[in-house]
């Protein structure tokens, strides 16, 4: 999986003075040292199940994240919940990946036996999972904050062997086809307009506050996805687009809108007419 995945790191821990087969002896000791002490939490409690539902947004658009148990066994077997349960209402891709990723990790150095949870949504709750009778297991999520108490995993691109060893050969085949100093210094971006937003989020004020940081981070709970002309400058992917117009020598950042969009038409109109929409762009261009 590293030499697939993560090559750069791989030749980073295969430096002179470290073990043939790459690993960190020093680094490897410490790490065993300080876990030997530790024990894993087991036997998710029956009286966990409602806390493993958390809700985000309110009213019509209220929707639900349902936790994933996952159990690592001893002798490098993975059980974990069903599809329905951890992913109602989107895809569970990242379910997936995740779950092949332990796989990987349990044949090829299998894991103590372990119990932990998954919120497999692309929404972070900031409350944790407590409970002064028992010994709750980590949560993991795909997104996260420094306010939320969760432990971040990679993108699922960068965990997913597949998908992340498809970008990399698309990259290093963009790379050989344009030399480093043929290369144009700017920022290219493509993407859709994808963010939601935090109603009581002011950028302006973020800039400078921890507390009004933290709302655009979704501490309320609640999330406006409508982009419309008065909340477009409010999200980050649209204030990068709208600094090509200033900095378009430096930023060619570009809106792919496909048919179905969050864009309402009137905001579609404008972005077209100021030629903030763009197709698809490939690597090698």
């Amino acid at each position: 999986h590293a030499k697939c995945c993560y090559p750069l790191y791989l030749r980073k821990i295969g430096q002179v003075g470290h073990e043939e087969d790459g690993i960190d002896a020093a680094l490897e000791g410490a790490i065993h040292r300080h876990l030997d002490g530790l024990s894993a939490p087991r036997g998710l409690p029956a009286t966990m199940a409602p806390s493993l539902v958390w809700q985000y947004d309110v009213g019509e658009s209220a929707r639900f994240s349902q936790g994933c148990a996952i159990l690592v066994h001893g002798d490098g077997a993975v059980d974990a919940c069903e599809e329905a349960h951890a992913c109602t209402g989107f895809d569970c891709s990242y379910l997936r990946a995740f779950l092949k990723v332990i796989t990987i990790i349990q044949t090829l150095r299998p894991l103590p036996p372990l119990d932990l949870v998954l919120n497999a949504a692309d929404y972070t709750p900031t409350e944790s999972l407590e409970s002064p009778a028992h010994a709750l297991p980590p949560v993991f999520t795909r997104v996260g904050t420094k306010w939320t108490k969760t432990i971040g995993l990679p993108h699922e691109w960068q965990l997913h062997p597949g998908q992340c060893a498809k970008h990399i050969r698309a990259a290093s085949r963009a790379g050989s086809q344009n030399a480093w100093h043929m290369r144009v210094p700017k920022l290219i971006w493509r993407g859709s307009a994808s963010n939601c937003l935090d109603p009581g989020c002011v950028p302006r004020q973020a800039e400078g506050s921890n507390d009004a940081m933290r709302v655009c981070a979704g501490s309320s709970g609640v999330r406006d996805c409508a982009w419309t002309l008065e909340t477009w400058l409010r999200m980050p992917r649209g204030r990068l687009v709208w600094l090509s117009r200033f900095l378009g020598g430096s930023i060619d950042a570009r809106f792919v809108i496909p048919a179905r969009s969050q864009v309402d038409d009137e905001l579609r109109k404008f972005l077209e007419d100021e030629g903030l929409v763009a197709e698809r762009s490939h690597m090698e261009e």
